[in-house]
């Protein structure tokens, strides 16, 4: 008989069903008290990544913005901008490549934060994309000189950023917060 290494169990222990895996493997961090803990907590908040990632992909395809034009003194809301793509292909003004790239990140990394998040990295980044994304929004509407105001769908493109730096923000804090198990 061979004598018993790292790998193997001892004759007479009990086989925990990991013994064969080297010890670096079965003292890993994703088998600590505090990984599965924090995997559960990311866990509930994939719920609601998921459903903001498919609707920040589907408000980046419409148009954000109206302008504003006077007909017979009145201020009537005209769409003659379109998308994202089409205004990045028709204007050169470096903003609609900004808000596509920014798109692009925010849905990559929420796609992300809907497998694992173990660290409050992607949250924070997350959080921090929505806030760029909000104040690029609002900066063109709410600029005393500006010819444009958002469209219904630019309207829900804020709602939509602003839930995702709520929600990327609490998520970082939480899992900061945590440290062990709950206590049953």
């Amino acid at each position: 008989m061979t004598a018993p290494t790292a790998a193997t169990p001892a004759a007479g222990e009990p086989f925990d069903g990991r013994s064969w895996l080297p010890r670096s493997v079965r003292d890993s961090y994703a088998q600590r008290p505090i990984a599965r803990r924090r995997t559960e907590v990311s866990r509930w908040y994939a719920r609601f990544y998921a459903p903001l990632a498919v609707v920040g992909s589907v408000v980046g395809l419409m148009p954000l913005y109206d302008r504003v034009v006077t007909i017979d003194d009145r201020p009537v809301r005209v769409t003659v901008d379109g998308n994202l793509l089409s205004t990045a292909a028709a204007y050169d003004d470096g903003f609609s490549e900004i808000g596509l790239v920014l798109l692009a990140s925010l849905v990559g990394l929420l796609v992300r934060a809907c497998v694992r998040v173990s660290t409050p990295t992607i949250p924070v980044a997350l959080a921090s994309l929505a806030a760029l994304a909000l104040f690029l929004l609002l900066l063109f509407d709410l600029h005393p000189d500006s010819q444009v105001a958002l469209s219904s769908a630019g309207i829900g493109a804020v709602v939509v950023a602003a839930w995702i730096l709520v929600l990327g923000v609490v998520h970082a804090v939480h899992l900061g917060r945590v440290t062990v198990e709950p206590s049953e």
